[in-house]
């Protein structure tokens, strides 16, 4: 009788109860595992570094190129959660020595699973970056870390790291490996049950206001330019096609930052410098690497406030002619630039 009573369920009625039973997630559960990991596992680091560098270059002025990013063989790596300064709070802070000079490499992460934006975020995640530069760190990149559909972009932070990356370190199928992964994919299912909580209204305003001035400035068929659409807090890039420049190449109107960028993917600005060098008219413009792309680059004054699009409308029409600038110019030296570019490219092979 006493067996009878003690007796386990049978195993079809354990594994359904415990397929129907999952603690709820939410952002912090992934701040504590992403701290746990980083103090703990050295593998963690390098691969988190790896996936970051995919999505590098739109703000990383402070990164010159990718070996400052990669970390040292001698493990040394710190992370502290939910950082608070008079600044605001870092969701996981971490330290790490680089393989080459500047040696002490901080990276501020900011988590996200469905919760919105908060006004400046990016912009304070690196104001806090900036003010522990020399008493903590030397170098420091911001990091968003979220679903793959959260953003359509880096949102003003230096990379993105995907959760869905993330779950791909926990593939093993030993028990904390088999946890980890489940907490992710349940954050997954929480942001595909309903999505991100909430568009930006006065990005999504400016956006539509600079596709009007758009249709009214470039003639059709000149260029293929960013239509309006629903938007979130930093979407405040602009992205250009067509018009004569190769099929992969984008034109980037970068408003904060305040550049306008013919952009070549997996290129080096080695090569477009050889290209300008042999160029009887550079109009100014100059090659800059961005990221995994090289660039040709103009300035135009930078756009800080999103919510009064008029004000900032003398700015578009700039912008619209540096654009219009930098496909006359790829037009009138195509063949340079393309005999540089396709050098680099069999070089490569």
């Amino acid at each position: 009788m006493i067996n009878e009573q003690i007796r386990c369920p049978d195993e079809s009625r354990l594994a359904a109860s415990e397929t129907a039973l999952h603690s709820p997630v939410q952002e912090h559960h992934i701040d504590f595992l992403l701290e746990e990991e980083f103090s703990c596992n050295p593998d963690f680091l390098g691969f988190f570094v790896d996936a970051a560098k995919k999505r590098f270059g739109r703000f990383g002025a402070e990164i010159a190129d990718d070996n400052m990013l990669q970390p040292c063989l001698d493990w040394n790596c710190k992370a502290v959660r939910s950082v608070t300064t008079e600044k605001g709070e870092t969701d996981v802070l971490v330290i790490y020595h680089s393989q080459q000079k500047p040696y002490r490499i901080a990276i501020l992460v900011e988590n996200k699973i469905r919760a919105e934006f908060q006004r400046n975020q990016a912009a304070r995640y690196r104001q806090r970056g900036t003010s522990g530069k020399s008493s903590q760190w030397d170098c420091y990149w911001t990091c968003l870390v979220c679903p793959e559909k959260y953003a359509p972009d880096n949102m003003g932070f230096d990379t993105r790291v995907s959760l869905e990356k993330l779950a791909e370190f926990f593939a093993g199928e030993d028990a904390r490996s088999i946890f980890k992964r489940r907490v992710m994919q349940q954050a997954l299912k929480h942001f595909a049950s309903s999505g991100p909580q909430i568009k930006d209204e006065p990005m999504t305003r400016f956006r539509a206001f600079y596709a009007e001035q758009a249709a009214a400035f470039f003639s059709e068929g000149e260029v293929i330019w960013p239509k309006a659409r629903d938007a979130w807090w930093g979407d405040s890039w602009f992205n250009f096609k067509e018009g004569g420049i190769p099929k992969a190449a984008e034109i980037v109107h970068k408003a904060p930052a305040g550049f306008v960028d013919l952009a070549f993917p997996n290129r080096s600005k080695g090569a477009l410098e050889r290209a300008l060098a042999k160029c009887q008219q550079t109009f100014g413009i100059r090659a800059e690497q961005t990221g995994k792309s090289a660039s040709f680059r103009l300035d135009v004054a930078p756009i800080s406030d999103f919510s009064n699009p008029i004000a900032a409308r003398a700015t578009i029409l700039a912008a619209f002619q540096r654009v219009r600038d930098l496909l006359a110019f790829y037009k009138l030296n195509r063949e340079l630039v393309d005999t540089e570019l396709a050098s680099e490219r069999d070089q490569q092979r």
